[in-house]
């Protein structure tokens, strides 16, 4: 098992004739106490600033233990380190339990970007190089969870006017809000005065707007039907932003 030690033992012939008899090996050892996360999957918001962990010892132990402590970066991890397009601040130390203390802390830096991203992106944690205390639970992980809203959606100006004649109009969306992932939103027309294969050629269309990207443009087709008529209007609707 583990931790346990061999002793030799030396068995002399006195060439006395005897009974069979037993003896006993009695020794010491020493227990040492565990350190560890609280939990291998922790979580943080991305506005809190600075996320406190906290590393446990269990039991107490009458001698100071030190552990390493950093954030770790690897092929699955999602979270970006770095203030500069970063989600979070790499950080490492040393974490001392004096005699007697059972809990102790330590912070990250969370990098808030006020763009909206998905919901689970996750770093590394390690613990390293126990010192009076074997290691428990020393790999865990923090998730952080975005506070930035989902963009919304706008035409570039409420009202559009054109003539009969003016064949395709170019239409522009804009995305507002900043996000890491790209969305898609649906736009149609229904509603108002025109008729649709009529005054115009009904709008069916969806945008998609790629990270970095803030506006799209399509087009609504007027049709010029020769006749006298007053003005008439199109209504533009979006359908439900997606990402």
């Amino acid at each position: 098992e583990e931790g346990l030690r061999s002793a030799t033992v030396v068995i002399e012939n006195d060439d006395a004739n005897e009974n069979p008899y037993t003896f006993a090996i009695q020794g010491t050892g020493e227990i040492l106490p565990t350190v560890g996360f609280t939990s291998d999957t922790l979580h943080t918001t991305e506005g809190v600033g600075t996320a406190t962990i906290s590393v446990t010892l269990s039991p107490a132990s009458t001698e100071a233990v030190t552990v390493a402590y950093r954030t770790a970066q690897d092929a699955f991890t999602t979270a970006s380190e770095g203030a500069e397009g970063g989600d979070y601040i790499h950080t490492e130390g040393l974490l001392t339990f004096d005699p007697g203390e059972t809990v102790a802390t330590f912070g990250v830096e969370i990098v808030d970007d006020g763009i909206h991203e998905a919901d689970g992106e996750w770093f590394g944690l390690r613990l390293d190089n126990p010192q009076n205390a074997e290691g428990g639970l020393t790999h865990g992980n923090m998730h952080i969870e975005d506070d930035d809203p989902m963009p919304t959606v706008d035409f570039s100006t409420s009202t559009y006017s054109v003539g009969e004649d003016a064949g395709t109009v170019p239409i522009t969306v804009t995305l507002q809000g900043a996000t890491a992932l790209t969305a898609t939103v649906d736009v149609s027309s229904s509603g108002g005065t025109a008729m649709a294969g009529v005054d115009y050629t009904t709008v069916d269309e969806t945008l998609v707007f790629p990270p970095g990207v803030m506006s799209r443009v399509f087009g609504v087709e007027v049709l010029a039907d020769g006749e006298e008529e007053d003005d008439e209007t199109v209504v533009l609707t979006f359908g439900r932003i997606e990402e």
